[in-house]
């Protein structure tokens, strides 16, 4: 009776597993999400509305908290990049892929102990159908600008500040967040 008993429970609990794993998996509605770097730098990234109609684009909140010794250079892409695998839209990270392109940076200074506030819009065209999607946002920031800051001169190559830049820039990611759109 009792080894009836035991496989009656597993079978249920196998039954019960399989039937989850066959609906599929649910991301969670995570509203903040939050990073820390170890020389002291913050980023919190907040959606403020997350069910949202298919087709409208989400506009996520984030901050930037200098608590370092030192001045640091939040970069920015203008205009920023987007990119999705179909399950996972993500903000791409601020810094030159190669050396090829454009260089369309700018760069916001947060001095020690200050913050810096702003908000990323994600194009509705990211999301290909409703439903729960996890947002992830990758930031990047330098401590030192010099040969990155300003317009790029006449006929200047803008190779040689997209590789400085990529071989400065610190990526942080955060997510992963949450939105569902109906």
């Amino acid at each position: 009776m009792r080894r009836i008993r035991t496989t009656l429970i597993v079978t249920v609990l196998v039954t019960f597993v399989l039937q989850l794993s066959a609906r599929g998996s649910q991301y969670g509605m995570v509203k903040n999400a939050a990073a820390r770097t170890v020389d002291g730098i913050a980023f919190t990234v907040t959606i403020r509305k997350q069910t949202v109609a298919f087709g409208q684009n989400i506009t996520l909140n984030y901050t930037a908290k200098n608590h370092s010794p030192r001045a640091i250079y939040l970069v920015h892409e203008n205009p920023s990049k987007f990119d999705s695998d179909g399950e996972t839209v993500w903000v791409q990270s601020p810094m030159p892929i190669g050396s090829h392109g454009d260089y369309n940076f700018t760069f916001t200074r947060i001095r020690p102990g200050k913050e810096f506030r702003g908000s990323i819009i994600v194009p509705a065209r990211m999301f290909p159908s409703p439903d729960v999607w996890p947002v992830e946002v990758a930031f990047g920031y330098v401590h030192d600008i010099a040969g990155l800051k300003g317009p790029l001169l006449p006929g200047e190559d803008p190779a040689k500040r997209r590789g400085r830049l990529s071989a400065t820039v610190i990526v942080v990611v955060v997510g992963k967040l949450g939105v569902n759109l109906k």
